[in-house]
């Protein structure tokens, strides 16, 4: 369902997106824009599908999850002011995420059209909210930049404590004593009890396999 929004609507000059527009610039670019609004639960961006706009979030909350067949792991979750999608403004790849409506949320959409008469009419408008979005693309490429460090951190920290070991099923249990805290990266309640009393099934290269595996579903997760 859309709408039209109208350029004195107050929540436009508490985005960050919109900082610094003029009441004439903010007009022409409503304008050129709509609202639209989704469920509770609904799916408002699919994996896969091809992205032609920018959502802000007006109201409601959403969270962004991986696409299957990890589809559970939150990415993360956005508020009120907090905008995504915006690659689809430059290019015209697939969508590279899910985003759910935690509830009932309302969101101005910002296509490429809109984009490109904006730039004609009101071209400092343009630069601006382009500026914006590179501002914050930065921000999120220093953060993800940061967690792969702290993953290739934690990983390495596992391979140097990791007992030299081979495939026999009487060196499980020092193996699990090593991974005693995996219960807190992720790993399976019953199968780090199983790890304990020696009842795994697998081998012990399948066993630091499936921990590495837990340590990076939870590093995603935020955990």
């Amino acid at each position: 369902m859309s709408s039209i929004i109208q350029p004195d609507d107050p929540r436009l000059q508490q985005f960050a997106l919109f900082s610094g527009l003029g009441h004439d610039e903010l007009s022409d670019l409503v304008r050129l824009t709509d609202t639209v609004t989704f469920p509770k639960g609904a799916k408002i961006i699919q994996a896969g599908e091809e992205g032609h706009c920018l959502y802000l979030l007006l109201t409601g909350t959403a969270v962004v999850q991986a696409p299957p067949p990890d589809g559970k792991v939150e990415l993360a979750t956005l508020k009120i002011g907090d905008f995504f999608g915006e690659i689809s403004l430059v290019d015209e790849g697939p969508r590279s995420a899910d985003v759910l409506a935690l509830e009932d949320c309302e969101l101005l959409r910002i296509t490429r059209t809109t984009i490109g008469v904006l730039a004609g009419l009101q071209p400092a408008a343009a630069v601006q909210i382009l500026s914006s979005i590179g501002r914050e693309l930065v921000q999120r490429l220093r953060i993800a930049n940061q967690k792969y460090l702290d993953l290739l951190h934690r990983l390495a920290a596992y391979q140097v404590h990791l007992p030299l070991l081979d495939a026999r099923r009487e060196d499980i249990p020092e193996l699990a004593a090593r991974f005693a805290a995996a219960r807190s990266c992720g790993l399976d309640p019953l199968a780090h009890e199983a790890l304990l009393c020696a009842r795994w099934s697998g081998s012990v290269r399948q066993l630091k396999a499936s921990v590495e595996a837990a340590c990076i579903r939870a590093h995603a997760a935020g955990r």
